[in-house]
């Protein structure tokens, strides 16, 4: 069980190795210029990848850069099925990783905790302007 579980993340590794290289250097599209892959997923019977990008363009072309993706998808199949060997090469999947945008609104949040209240602010001291 333990050897199927690190050929599994070995594999899924080597997927996210081609793909970074795959998506910026042989995919001639100028939407996925500023794309990167953070991390994959891959099913437990390898026959599905989930692929999580970034994107440093503007939040609305988004979902251009995933339209990209998903169309150029079948020919990223065809670049790692022959790179890597694997007896059946897994379906992609594209999707937004916004990870990173939810961990900065935590920080942002606990900050605002930590900050002391105004005192020019009542409402931030806990009294009422009107019954004071």
């Amino acid at each position: 069980m333990r050897e199927a579980s690190i050929r599994h993340n070995r594999i899924e590794e080597r997927l996210l190795e081609e793909l970074e290289t795959i998506i910026p250097l042989e995919l001639n599209d100028p939407r996925l210029i500023n794309t990167t892959v953070t991390r994959t997923h891959l099913s437990a019977d390898m026959k599905n990848c989930r692929v999580y990008i970034i994107d440093r363009s503007e939040p609305a072309a988004r979902e251009e850069v995933l339209r990209a993706l998903s169309h150029a998808a079948s020919y990223v199949r065809s670049e790692i099925a022959g790179s890597l060997g694997l007896k059946f090469t897994p379906t992609f999947q594209f999707f937004y990783d916004d990870s990173t945008e939810r961990a900065m609104r935590v920080e942002q949040i606990i900050e605002n905790l930590h900050q002391p209240a105004s005192a020019e602010d009542p409402s931030a001291q806990g009294a009422d302007p009107n019954h004071g």
